[in-house]
């Protein structure tokens, strides 16, 4: 029980291979499509596809996944009663949590290896790429997923949406900005806002709900929305957009953890929350926040770079 224990999901062990590891790896691949291919000395980009996709697919598949379902488990009654009842319960889901990343990163190279052992061509056979974890994961919940997101986050389509609302605000705002009661980059900050809106729109009423509902559509907005974005996601400059939005979504969560007791005193918290993640969906907020990350880790020489502060000015050490 205590090795067990050890390789649980709370342990560094674990801790290491599902978030620490993927949030390394995911932060220097974010560099390094930053720097342009002509500064880079063998520059691959059949080969930088490839690690940006099976990043934007290990999160929003096999992370955010894990992450869901574990968050699912422990808000239902049952399952808490189970845990209260079954002592080892907790440590089972612990450890096949653990097992289900070990799966994600060492089947692909296991099959690599099997194919090389056969003496297969790369060119003839492919068929085992059908069996790499996350493309079993992908292929099965993808089309769910993408439905899921449509219901939710598309009830409005975008034609509607710009001739009945964006149309009219840009009106009011350009009167605004020629009454100089507003300049123009808030408005181009709002107009995108209000864009973002129409894929929340049906989310607003848990600003009102109890908090046990409300937690419900912190889960949507924290995982299944951006994952079904990423899924959906073409493109370099769209997938370096979301690869930074789940660099974002790990330090968000870590600092709701480490605030959870400060938060249990202030009214509607679970409310204030839910608003926070809605607005970590905005690809200008993601931009925003990542670039400040981005810089703290060049300043402290995490990252290559002229940094534009000194270490005492930055966000960490203030």
């Amino acid at each position: 029980p205590s090795v067990l224990k050890w390789l649980a999901y709370d342990s560094v062990t674990t801790t290491i291979i599902s978030v620490w590891y993927p949030l390394s790896a995911t932060v220097s691949l974010i560099h390094y499509e930053s720097q342009p291919p002509s500064s880079l000395k063998d520059y691959n980009a059949k080969e930088a596809t490839r690690k940006r996709q099976f990043w934007v697919d290990y999160w929003s598949i096999g992370f955010s996944l894990a992450q869901f379902l574990t968050a699912v488990a422990f808000m239902t009654p049952v399952v808490l009663r189970w845990t209260l009842q079954y002592s080892n319960l907790s440590l089972i889901m612990a450890e096949t949590k653990f097992l289900f990343f070990v799966w994600l990163f060492v089947m692909e190279p296991l099959l690599v290896e099997y194919q090389r052992y056969l003496g297969v061509d790369k060119k003839d056979g492919e068929n085992w790429k059908d069996f790499v974890p996350l493309t079993l994961i992908k292929r099965a919940i993808r089309p769910r997923l993408l439905e899921i997101q449509t219901a939710i986050s598309e009830p409005v389509s975008k034609e509607i949406w710009q001739r009945f609302i964006h149309s009219k605000a840009h009106r009011v705002l350009n009167l605004l900005v020629a009454l100089q009661f507003l300049t123009e980059d808030w408005c181009d900050y709002l107009l995108q806002i209000l864009e973002e809106c129409r894929s929340l729109l049906l989310l607003l009423p848990f600003l009102v709900l109890p908090s046990p509902i409300t937690r419900v559509g912190i889960l949507y907005v924290q995982f299944l929305l951006p994952s079904a974005r990423s899924l959906h996601a073409r493109g370099r400059i769209i997938e370096v957009l979301y690869l930074q939005y789940w660099v974002l979504n790990n330090i968000l969560t870590v600092a709701v953890s480490l605030g959870s007791w400060f938060l249990w005193f202030i009214p509607f918290s679970t409310q204030i929350i839910f608003a926070m993640w809605c607005y970590m969906t905005f690809p200008r907020t993601i931009t925003q926040y990542y670039a400040i990350v981005e810089m703290e880790l060049i300043t402290f020489g995490i990252l290559s770079g002229n940094a534009e502060l000194d270490v005492q000015e930055t966000l960490t050490i203030q």
